[in-house]
């Protein structure tokens, strides 16, 4: 991939910008995403040319190693609720909630480590995950006393603010489908297939009931590149799919296999855009347009909160309902949501740009 010039505008405090002319390294790759600049950056598995913001792919779920001695524990995964009924000692069950969140599709490992009173959960490549646990409904006095993200992806650096900051938009296309499924519910001897824009889906058994097979659907979708969600309607039947701003769904399908009774059927789906517009006045990279990295060097990186070079080096890796972007930084992990990093070091005082955006002045220097 070319790298283009970055350095014949040197527009001075603002997210993304250097901090002096000093010696740098930069690398290019194509955004998979809508990328701001000034951001911290991560690789995408199997994918050694794009990039895109950090993603929470492997969490510890940590208890204080109470009790529970009876009923049911029950855990939200991505969207996936388990239900796990005791089974005759603690360590069993917490054992076979692992063993029920290993079953999902979309997740590569969950293993309980009785001695840390943790489980470990990781996603295949490139999904993003959320967890929570609710052990209200159990007999015993155990609590969670963590949830942690971290991510297995490896940091690349920083989005480097690029020179051109107007006047370039997408061109509207279709970039969303939505599939409604028509006949029988689906049941124990039905399966789901799918291509979308060429690439086929890993084959989703049913799994409980519609609800769960349905959401197992929507979360191969979700690993499917350049795919920003897809979200099921239980009452209407539905899946609906849409890709990160900017890049086209050219062609899906959704296919039920082995039904037992012949009439459970998707249709064909409805292709639409979604009607966004992605300008470069919003200091945003576009999917698939070239991102220069900053791995070396000193620049100017957007923060969460105040922070000076006393402060402890923290990137956001999962959303939060006060914090949506991944990749800022912050002084602390808050609630597991972000993880510490050494490869920055923080060289002034955090401030306000122009643009309203606070920032930070930082150092990098990655291997």
């Amino acid at each position: 991939m070319v790298q283009l010039n970055y350095d014949t505008d040197f527009t001075q405090a603002l997210a993304g910008t250097r901090v002096d002319a000093g010696v740098d390294y930069v690398i290019s790759r194509a955004a998979q995403e809508i990328i701001p600049f000034g951001v911290v950056i991560g690789s995408v598995a199997g994918q050694a040319d794009q990039c895109r913001a950090p993603i929470a792919n492997s969490i510890v779920v940590t208890d204080d190693g109470g009790a529970w001695t009876a009923l049911d524990l029950v855990v939200v995964i991505s969207g996936v609720t388990i239900t796990t009924t005791f089974s005759s000692n603690k360590a069993t069950s917490m054992a076979l909630v692992a063993t029920n969140i290993a079953a999902l599709d979309f997740i590569s490992t969950a293993v309980y480590d009785s001695g840390n009173d943790i489980i470990t959960i990781v996603a295949r490549d490139n999904v993003a995950l959320s967890v929570t646990v609710d052990v209200s409904g159990i007999t015993g006095n155990m609590t969670i006393d963590s949830i942690v993200a971290s991510m297995t992806d490896r940091v690349l650096g920083i989005s480097l603010r690029d020179t051109i900051e107007a006047g370039s938009s997408r061109v509207e296309v279709n970039d969303r489908a939505l599939f409604t499924l028509s006949g029988d519910v689906l049941a124990s001897s039905d399966t789901v297939n799918g291509v979308i824009n060429g690439v086929a889906l890993t084959e989703v058994t049913f799994a409980t009931s519609e609800a769960v097979t349905l959401q197992l659907v929507a979360n191969a979708i979700k690993r499917v590149a350049g795919v920003s969600n897809a979200v099921i309607d239980t009452a209407l039947r539905t899946v609906d799919i849409t890709m990160n701003a900017g890049l086209p769904l050219n062609s899906a399908s959704l296919t039920v296999v082995d039904d037992s009774a012949g009439t459970a059927a998707f249709d064909v789906g409805v292709f639409s855009a979604q009607g966004v517009n992605i300008s470069r006045n919003v200091a945003k990279f576009a999917p698939t347009e070239t991102v220069p990295v900053e791995r070396k060097g000193q620049i100017h990186v957007q923060c969460e909160e105040d922070m000076t070079p006393a402060s402890s080096v923290f990137f956001r890796i999962q959303a939060t309902a006060s914090f949506a972007q991944r990749g800022r930084l912050r002084t602390d992990i808050d609630s597991g949501t972000a993880i510490a990093t050494s490869d920055i070091l923080v060289t002034a005082n955090s401030f306000t740009d122009v643009n309203g955006q606070r920032v930070v002045p930082v150092e990098l220097n990655l291997p």
